[in-house]
């Protein structure tokens, strides 16, 4: 994304030019307005909170800024924590075979295959409820009003999923930049004595 385009300026632009174009797509990208576009806010929102900055600016002109730093997006903490918690734990394990970055996007994956089967959980739910409501025949909309909060407050779930999982999508993409030169798996043979007479086998560590 080259943020002048998203915002409609040339490179030349002033502070006060970024603000008023800013504003004036702010305006008709909204989400609440017609037609407006949740993901082209969020972008132009990107845009902006870069180039608004003379230290973020230059450095996006001279190809440097990082749009994971800590201050534009939670990734850079997740990615900090995990790494913080798997360099400790190969520390005091002394274990080097193991590829951390492959570990660390595993994880990942899992947790967004559990947000995506959520989700699907909560569809089926909410599609069950309307059934629900259909159902109730009373003049008292006390039993609907319930059904549509309930909706309501799983519809925000969803979202906030939704979120988590955009969020972990980034995380993938940060990490494709890691590589880890694990140890290689060492063979250890043993043998295993039973009451039909030893027999030697070989095992990976």
């Amino acid at each position: 994304m080259n943020y002048y385009e998203t915002l409609g300026v040339d490179r030349e632009a002033t502070k006060d030019e970024i603000k008023k174009a800013f504003r004036k797509k702010a305006e008709a990208t909204h989400p609440d307005k017609k037609g407006g576009s949740e993901k082209a806010f969020k972008n132009l929102n990107e845009a902006y909170l870069v180039l608004k900055d003379p230290i973020k600016r230059e450095r996006y002109d001279l190809g440097k800024y990082d749009k994971y730093e800590p201050e534009s997006s939670p990734v850079f903490q997740i990615v900090a924590q995990m790494f913080n918690d798997i360099f400790i734990m190969v520390a005091e394990s002394g274990d080097f075979t193991m590829d951390i970055i492959q570990t660390m996007k595993r994880g990942i994956r899992d947790q967004i295959s559990k947000g995506l089967n959520q989700i699907a959980k909560n569809e089926k739910v909410i599609n069950n409820m309307n059934k629900i409501k259909a159902r109730i025949i009373s003049k008292n909309t006390l039993a609907v009003d319930i059904i549509e909060g309930q909706i309501k407050k799983i519809k925000y779930s969803t979202e906030q999923i939704n979120k988590e999982i955009k969020v972990n999508e980034d995380v993938l993409e940060f990490l494709e930049d890691y590589k880890y030169l694990a140890d290689a798996k060492q063979e250890v043979s043993f043998t295993i004595s039973n009451a039909f007479g030893g027999a030697t086998t070989s095992m990976g560590w």
